[in-house]
């Protein structure tokens, strides 16, 4: 499956700036990620959607990658550096390309600049009270606020009051909710995409095909995704792209399929020391590996789940490895004979993209499969998961605690240009 989205840059911005403000207009929630940001957006009211057990809820999607390119001196880590080059990231095109800003409270001169899109966005999720989605995302909200809002006040109870004035929608973190809520014992984004479109994909079967016996009953509510096409941009270089999951650099796809084949049948029925498992479960229980692409065993997210469901199903069943002749199937990215993982190339082709609008894609989705379990999803609102403690982080304003100066300052303008502008 290919993945559409509208990559933002300095050639493109005018011409997508009011078709970002119109779709925005249209939107339930918005997902965010940063390495940068993205929409995620469906066409009617989550609540009215999510009423009917009987039919599938059909969401409608559009995906925005803003390349932003702060216009300051700012200190880099070589270990970021490092993930995002072996993660195909092209400083090149942040360099050429990347959207201009500056940070704080400083005005933009430009109409049509990146902060003042943020701006009007921030406008009509006033003003419309549409929700925010993230994972994970208290650091995601700061560099939002500071890069393209105002400065960060020094206190951090009157930062969750200006979140709190600034969306009124509410702030819904899908990180917290399969942590605290639905008690997932892997959380990590990557993860639970991968593992609840599995889930929508059973439950659309049986909605499909009610008579057959799946052999696994998923009686709750289900949904489709529709990804919109990017917006058509009348230049000869094209800006949409389209990001395949099958990676370019690899001309022999259907040979590497077939050899995959291959040795899966010839290993079939074979067996690996219990102790044992092909995949790395570093990365299966956190979504990172030190090691990264040097690392001996799969990161593969599909063959990590597949051995996890027959893990599931021989402890249901009190059935050995060895009683299972399926049970150890050799993974898409391991050679039987000689166990490290081939180098990666040295351009990266998009499948390795670690990329803003494929994650804030993810969340949305995430997000949307939890609408599925719980009714009142609004009772999880505005509480923000926080590493190493067990309670969130509640964005609200206290009866002792005041907004921000530079909140308020900046609220008044976007009330001056907008009057119906409110909280």
């Amino acid at each position: 499956m290919s993945q559409s989205f509208n990559d933002v840059t300095t050639e493109n911005l005018a011409q997508l700036y009011p078709k970002i403000l119109h779709t925005l207009a249209d939107a339930t929630f918005i997902a965010i990620d940063t390495e940068f940001t993205g929409l995620g957006v469906k066409g009617d009211n989550v609540r009215a959607a999510t009423s009917e057990a009987e039919k599938p809820s059909v969401y409608r999607v559009d995906n925005f990658n803003l390349l932003l390119s702060l216009q300051a001196s700012y200190t880099v880590s070589a270990q970021s550096l490092r993930f995002l080059a072996d993660s195909g990231f092209d400083f090149n095109k942040q360099i050429r390309l990347g959207l201009p800003y500056t940070t704080g409270s400083a005005e933009e001169k430009d109409a049509f600049g990146v902060k003042n899109l943020f701006r009007n966005i921030l406008m009509d999720i006033n003003r419309l009270q549409i929700p925010i989605i993230i994972h994970n995302g208290l650091m995601d909200l700061m560099y939002l606020y500071y890069s393209l809002y105002t400065d960060l006040p020094s206190n951090l109870q009157v930062f969750a009051a200006d979140l709190s004035d600034m969306f009124p929608g509410g702030i819904y973190d899908t990180k917290y909710i399969s942590d605290y809520v639905s008690k997932e014992p892997v959380s990590f984004l990557s993860y639970l995409y991968k593992k609840y479109e599995r889930e929508e994909k059973r439950r659309l079967a049986i909605l499909n095909n009610p008579d057959q016996d799946h052999g696994e009953k998923y009686t709750k509510r289900c949904f489709h995704v529709e990804i919109q096409p990017p917006f058509p941009i009348e230049q000869v270089i094209k800006k949409a792209v389209d990001v395949e999951q099958e990676d370019p650099q690899d001309g022999s796809a259907a040979q590497a399929s077939n050899s995959r084949k291959k040795r899966r049948r010839k290993n079939k029925g074979t067996s690996a020391p219990k102790e044992e498992k092909l995949y790395c479960e570093q990365y299966a229980l956190h979504g990172y590996c030190r090691q990264n692409k040097q690392c001996g065993k799969s990161h593969d997210l599909d063959y990590i789940l597949d051995e996890v469901e027959k893990s599931q199903k021989r402890k249901k069943t009190g059935a050995t490895v060895g009683e299972d002749e399926e049970a150890v199937v050799t993974p898409p990215d391991m050679n039987v004979d000689v166990p490290p993982l081939p180098a990666a190339p040295l351009i990266p082709g998009p499948s390795f993209y670690h990329s803003a609008h494929f994650d804030s894609y993810m969340t949305g989705y995430v997000f949307v499969h939890q609408l599925q379990e719980f009714r009142d999803y609004t009772t999880h609102a505005n509480k923000l998961y926080l590493i190493g403690k067990d309670i969130p982080l509640p964005i609200q304003k206290s009866a002792f605690t005041s907004l921000s100066k530079g909140w308020q300052e900046l609220k008044a303008e976007l009330q001056k240009i907008n009057p119906d502008t409110s909280s």
